[in-house]
């Protein structure tokens, strides 16, 4: 899928009826159909805000600014996706939190869903019926 395809389909009355268990599901499917693929001869991962409290996003744009040939997540179909004010807004109303919380880390628990931090502050969100041990448990094997 084709990162404008992926847009459009937030906006159809398709997704928009959704459950938002069944919005959660499909927002990774969609997410998991685009491309991470960069071309560029140095990899740059990074996450969080640095202990000075400066995003790790911000620094890495200055880099790529000053080195266009970095490969870094944000710069591909995926890494626009997950940015993309769309996205954002089709998550938080699934997981139904405010969406100024959402981009603050402020998610409050749910009956419906989990919602597991790891010590990177990744946010995964799963809906309640799953079961996370098994996810951990796929991870470390």
């Amino acid at each position: 899928m084709k990162l404008q395809e992926a847009l459009q389909e937030l906006d159809t009355e398709g997704f928009k009826s959704l459950s938002n268990e069944m919005k959660l599901q499909r927002l990774d499917e969609i997410v998991n159909s685009l491309s991470a693929d960069t071309s560029g001869s140095k990899t740059v991962f990074y996450s969080g805000i640095m202990a000075d409290g400066q995003k790790a996003e911000d620094i890495v744009n200055a880099m790529t600014d000053a080195d266009p040939t970095l490969r870094v997540i944000n710069k591909t179909d995926a890494g626009l996706f997950l940015n993309n004010q769309k996205f954002q807004e089709a998550l938080a109303e699934a997981v139904e939190i405010d969406l100024v919380d959402f981009r603050n880390g402020k998610i409050p628990q749910d009956p419906l869903f989990r919602i597991q931090t790891n010590s990177q502050n990744c946010i995964k969100i799963y809906p309640q019926s799953v079961d996370i041990s098994k996810i951990n448990q796929q991870a470390m094997s």
